[in-house]
């Protein structure tokens, strides 16, 4: 299973990177494999910060826009193949994070949302808050629900499965029912037997 960090980076201040493992220790032992954004290598060595990129003036508007589509583009296609989304939440978060749980909510991904301050909740912006599907004050409760929410999910999944056998059984059941039917009730397909009897007779078959 993979799960996106989400959150602050630009104005967070080591780029996020130290909440980001805070997290990832709170799961452990597991087998989460943790998708931190922080690592991503985008061919961008000199410029690692989207901001510092836009503002040097030696690159235009274009220069700007190629490399900020290159940023969301490879974020948007690590997001998709991921199981799930924990976005760390704080009054740093940008447009960027509430666009991330945005495109997961459309998408069906959960968004497990945890404050990185617990008491200055409300200077995350509400457009942002609203976006997840759980919310977490502190790391074992974030836990608590991840591992519920997978295990129903899991649960579900199985039902589904016995359900899809049953009916798949059902159904390749049916030729055998019908064809016990012909040998013992002959009447269900006498228009057939008449037609075949009648055919016999004309062809010299015989009637038996």
């Amino acid at each position: 299973m993979k799960i996106y960090l989400a959150g602050a980076i630009e104005k967070s201040p080591d780029h996020g990177k130290s909440i980001r493992k805070r997290v990832a220790r709170a799961f452990r032992p597991s087998t989460i494999k943790f998708v931190n954004p922080c690592d991503f290598d985008y061919n961008q060595d000199q410029y690692p910060s989207m901001w510092k990129f836009q503002k040097d003036k030696n690159h235009s508007f274009f220069d700007c826009l190629k490399y900020s589509k290159i940023i969301a583009d490879g974020d948007i296609n690590t997001i998709v193949n991921c199981d799930a989304m924990i976005a760390i939440l704080c009054e740093n978060c940008g447009p960027g994070t509430g666009s991330e749980m945005t495109l997961c909510q459309y998408l069906g991904i959960p968004v497990f949302a945890i404050f990185k301050n617990p008491t200055k909740w409300r200077k995350v912006h509400p457009w942002i808050i609203s976006r997840a599907n759980y919310y977490s004050f502190n790391f074992e409760d974030l836990r608590r629900r991840v591992v519920t929410h997978f295990k129903e999910c899991s649960i579900q999944q199985e039902s589904l499965f016995v359900l899809s056998f049953e009916i798949l059984h059902a159904i390749l059941l049916l030729p055998l029912f019908l064809l016990r039917k012909i040998s013992w009730d002959g009447r269900l397909f006498c228009p057939i037997r008449k037609l075949l009897k009648k055919t016999k007779k004309t062809l010299g078959l015989g009637t038996n």
